[in-house]
């Protein structure tokens, strides 16, 4: 932003060498190790301090905006295992010295942004306009009128349906504006969704190197963060791998990535969650099938030998560590096809929308919604794990269509041009939304952020040629 008040700013070498590191991959790096810190450590303030401080250097140093993509995406799992309200009720996160740092740095986040922003406007030529802005309109209008003019219609809900609609389209919106994306390439997103995908992946490994295997029986629920349960790890994890697989049907040693993509849906398996597991090896067959598909000459057959060896290696680990597979997984085959309860809450949400079929009964009606760990003076809302159902409870028949509308115009974006990154792209948003049919994703803060970086990357890059040039620039 300097750079538009200072003649010749861009041309001095040490702020070329620091716009350097923060378009780089080792950026990316940095940004998924300072969650692991604070995962790992409780650090989650002084955390949000060092984003903050990284956020506003590239808000007053940088020309472009994307290297908060990395911020942006990971600041979500950042929350230390000791720290989960749902176990710990003293956690830091309910407590008024987290509110009132919360304050502080969103304050000086809000100032930061939008004085961005409006230079970025000012001095930038921005000839395109959102295709996906009716869609999200009516999508978050949607979700603020759920319930209107019945009797659990209340401020909490028209604003929980704003910040969730928020969460879904604030990135899209922003970085829409701010990102010069004719000159991005997929590859700096595919990186940041790698290194996610291994941060959340070690993330879970933490929860079976604290467990004490010798003195307790290993449930699935011990696996667990600060910011979620085994569902919302998995989903997360499970949106890192079709971005992944891009890298490997595009880059030069492809096969590498190939590899970390397996490693990745290993890490989706570990987390135990049902629903994560079923979409994780569908979106890994689909991605490997179009890594096969779009490679060229040897590494097409480099791909097909570690796919090969991959499948080989996971034959002789289920058939040679069965018992031990046994202790660590008991708790997720004795589960099966187990519904967990999920077709009683689906019942409980389609007799809240024959009670209010129009409009709905907003996103608190705690006559039927699903509330056995949910507290009715907080804030988040119970949810349906099904985003139809919960649609149809929770907005009615008018919230369906804005979610339909919105669908629609993803659908076409599609199709008007199909081109390999909005291919791969496509894949990581699926992991979104299927998830979101068993789950509830779409309904969660932190995968409606990484759904926004998804869309306006899947609307704006440009088209590019596969080439196995070597390529240091992440950005042109």
């Amino acid at each position: 932003m300097l750079n538009y008040w200072i003649p010749n700013f861009s041309n001095n070498k040490i702020i070329n060498l620091f716009n350097k590191f923060l378009k780089s991959i080792y950026f990316i790096v940095l940004s998924v190790v300072l969650m692991l810190v604070s995962f790992l450590f409780g650090l989650e303030i002084l955390t949000y301090y060092i984003y903050t401080v990284l956020g506003l250097c590239i808000m007053f140093f940088c020309d472009d905006m994307f290297p908060t993509i990395p911020l942006i995406c990971t600041g979500y799992m950042t929350v230390s295992k000791n720290e989960t309200p749902i176990y710990n009720k003293e956690s830091i996160l309910t407590s008024k010295t987290f509110l009132i740092n919360m304050i502080i740095i969103g304050l000086i986040l809000l100032v930061g942004l939008t004085l961005r922003l409006i230079m970025d406007l000012k001095y930038r030529k921005i000839n395109r306009k959102p295709k996906l802005l009716i869609g999200f309109v009516l999508l978050t209008l949607g979700m603020m009128l759920g319930g209107v003019f019945t009797d659990d219609y209340s401020l909490r809900t028209v604003l929980y349906g704003l910040l969730v609609g928020f969460t879904l389209c604030v990135c899209y919106f922003y970085l829409f504006y701010t990102v010069d994306w004719d000159k991005m390439k997929l590859d700096y997103l595919a990186y940041v969704f790698l290194f996610i995908g291994l941060g959340v992946g070690v993330e879970t490994l933490y929860s079976y190197i604290m467990f004490d295997w010798e003195a307790l029986e290993f449930h699935r629920r011990e696996i667990y963060t600060g910011w979620g349960v085994y569902n919302n790890v998995g989903g997360v994890i499970c949106t890192c791998i079709g971005v992944v697989y891009y890298l490997a049907a595009t880059k030069k040693n492809g096969w590498i990535f190939n590899i970390l993509a397996g490693l990745i849906v290993g890490f989706v398996i570990l987390t135990q969650s049902r629903n994560s597991i079923l979409v994780g090896i569908l979106l890994s067959f689909i991605g490997t099938l179009f890594t096969i598909i779009f490679s060229k000459k040897k590494e097409r057959m480099y791909n097909v030998i570690t796919t090969l060896l991959l499948t080989i290696i996971t034959v002789i680990i289920i058939l040679s560590c069965n018992d031990y597979l046994m202790e660590v997984f008991g708790d997720l085959a004795d589960k099966g096809l187990n519904d967990s309860g999920r077709f009683n809450i689906y019942k409980n949400g389609l007799k809240s929308f024959k009670e209010s079929p129009l409009i709905g009964n907003g996103f608190y009606d705690f006559d039927y919604a699903p509330v056995l760990y949910f507290d009715k003076s907080a804030f988040l809302a119970p949810r349906y794990h099904n985003t139809i159902v919960q649609f149809l409870a929770s907005t009615g028949i008018i919230g369906l269509l804005c979610y339909g509308y919105h669908r629609i115009e993803t659908i076409i974006l599609l199709f008007k041009k199909i081109t390999l990154e909005k291919i791969f792209i496509t894949i990581s948003i699926c992991a979104i939304l299927l998830n979101s049919l068993l789950d509830c994703q779409l309904f969660n803060f932190g995968p409606g952020l990484h759904y926004g970086v998804l869309f306006v990357a899947f609307e704006c890059l440009p088209y590019k040629k596969i080439s196995f040039k070597k390529e240091d620039e992440l950005y042109e």
